[in-house]
């Protein structure tokens, strides 16, 4: 695991419960975390930062 994932992942969870749970209960924040960690590694790459080579110009 490195730096940049576990900031992604604190990253990902912040603005999942922004957007998406809104108002938590700290009786359930668990649930929420292991939800978004369960998620985490079933994302999808959308293309949006696609690198290309010289010979594709």
């Amino acid at each position: 695991m490195h730096i940049n994932s576990t900031k992604g992942l604190n990253y990902r969870i912040r603005l999942t419960v922004l957007g998406v749970f809104h108002p938590i209960s700290l009786y359930l924040a668990n649930l929420y975390v292991n939800e978004v960690g369960f998620r985490w590694p079933k994302r999808v790459d959308t293309g949006g930062a696609s690198q290309r080579t010289g010979k594709e110009r």
